[in-house]
């Protein structure tokens, strides 16, 4: 799992979590190292997909492509960000969006200011891709959810189409969207409640694609949780990152589809 963060002087970072259970040794040599010494600070909102691709929504309200690509052939795909990094796919509008969250295969949740949720998908074609905002799937921005969704204090997105949101009392919910199109009554799971109370607390939380979900407490430690059918996975909420998380101003996940 490789997770992206920025800190207030606008550097990003990566660090690559390569256990399945919770570890505070779990994190791979280079972790904290910068993908870019600056400026990621200048983002209003930031959200990771698959394949290295990172969306980011600027102050004036543009959506921009970026990706950082590693473990391709090397003599043709060297590791680094791409050709086309920092352009602007989607023109205006962004910034009015409370929040937004990516997932696997392009798809990007917005919420919208009254409470909507809309679904966008940008797809990826290849390692030759090139971004164009002209690429947007058919449907993009049709509404899949119909008010209520501003009341959410987080969202975060894992894959397969669920959605984790946490209410302003402390509770989290589990959504699932089992469609490939959008359509409004293409939920499998309306809001379950999967833990009560406690996640107000959390300053940021981030999802994975195993449905994994990293929070950070308000003193700076990273928890690992891993909801399952019945509950929760044993060691649930463990710390696998000691303090200094909280100095971030965006935490976000990349899907394993990504090399």
């Amino acid at each position: 799992m490789r997770l992206y963060t920025v800190a207030s002087n606008g550097m990003l970072c990566w660090y690559h979590y390569y256990q399945d259970k919770p570890d505070p040794n779990g994190w791979e040599a280079g972790s904290g190292d910068p993908l870019a010494q600056g400026g990621w600070d200048k983002y209003k909102q930031i959200t990771a997909a698959d394949r290295g691709v990172i969306y980011a929504v600027t102050q004036d309200g543009n959506l921009l492509w970026h990706r950082y690509r590693t473990g391709e052939d090397p003599n043709k795909y060297p590791d680094g960000w791409v050709a086309g990094s920092g352009t602007v796919i989607g023109q205006g509008g962004w910034n009015g969006f409370k929040q937004i969250a990516a997932a696997p295969n392009g798809v990007i949740y917005a919420v919208t200011q009254d409470g909507n949720l809309l679904w966008y998908q940008y797809p990826f074609i290849d390692s030759d891709h090139n971004p164009a905002p002209t690429l947007w799937a058919a449907g993009s921005g049709t509404v899949i959810g119909q008010g209520g969704w501003n009341g959410f204090k987080q969202i975060a997105a894992a894959s397969n189409g669920v959605i984790y949101a946490v209410t302003p009392d402390g509770n989290l919910l589990r959504y699932r969207y089992t469609q490939d199109i959008p359509v409004a009554n293409g939920w499998a799971d309306s809001g379950t409640v999967i833990e009560q109370g406690g996640w107000a607390a959390f300053k940021q939380i981030a999802a994975a694609s195993n449905g994994v979900i990293y929070a950070v407490t308000p003193d700076g430690n990273l928890l690992w949780y891993h909801p399952v059918p019945d509950g929760w996975a044993p060691r649930s909420g463990s710390v696998v990152g000691q303090g200094g998380w909280n100095m971030f101003n965006h935490i976000t996940v990349q899907f394993d589809r990504c090399p």
